[in-house]
């Protein structure tokens, strides 16, 4: 699994910058503007699946934290 990366702020983008990119995520480039797509489905299904099975052992009416910000 690759972590997303972080792109350089450009105000428009060409062909040639796309060379600078990682090679193993998709990028389209539209009219000057980088777009990179969603989370699958796969992706999504799996995120809800791994949240309901942390609630299951999670004391009720007490909200999750992730280091000093509340989840949720």
């Amino acid at each position: 699994m690759t972590a997303a990366p972080i792109l350089p702020e450009r105000h428009e983008w060409t062909v040639d910058d796309l060379g600078n990119l990682p090679k193993d995520l998709p990028y389209e480039l539209i009219n000057g503007r980088l777009t990179v797509p969603s989370p699958t489905a796969v992706h999504q299904d799996f995120c809800v699946r791994l949240l309901l099975a942390l609630e299951v052992d999670h004391p009720p009416g007490r909200p999750a934290r992730h280091g000093r910000r509340a989840i949720g």
